[in-house]
């Protein structure tokens, strides 16, 4: 966890890079559907390790969801937690409000949103599915 001077305290993995929750996905029961190869490539999963823990996270909310792949993702509250290959450094937030479905992810499992009245972020870019635009489903 680290706190981001326009989002507040947000969650980050083990080397600093921020994780993120797709709006797609549900939370109860747990279900990642970031599956297909154009979406995982630019959102890969938050692999869970043998034994999650959270720095600064309540580890009564970290758990894990089994992926179609059958790897084990990591969750929080729920959530399915992603990277966004883009944050090429820690500490940077460029997946924070890509389409309006794609939020870094706070401590509690809920959507980080910017401190001031500024919408979020737009992506760079035009999406497509060439760019991972298709988020899985047709979304």
């Amino acid at each position: 966890m680290v706190d981001d001077p326009k989002l507040g305290q947000i969650v980050t993995d083990s080397n600093g890079f921020t994780l993120y929750r797709f709006d797609h996905d549900s939370a109860n029961p747990p279900k990642a559907t970031c599956t297909d190869s154009s979406c995982a490539a630019l959102w890969p999963a938050a692999v869970a390790p043998s034994q999650p823990t959270g720095n600064g996270v309540s580890s009564s909310l970290i758990g894990t969801v089994t992926r179609a792949d059958g790897t084990k993702q990591l969750t929080l509250n729920g959530w399915p937690l992603y990277r966004y290959v883009p944050d090429s450094k820690p500490g940077q937030t460029k997946g924070e409000g890509v389409m309006g479905i794609w939020w870094a992810v706070t401590p509690s499992g809920g959507k980080a949103m910017p401190s001031s009245s500024s919408a979020p972020n737009a992506p760079s870019a035009p999406m497509s599915p060439s760019t991972g635009g298709n988020y899985g489903n047709g979304y």
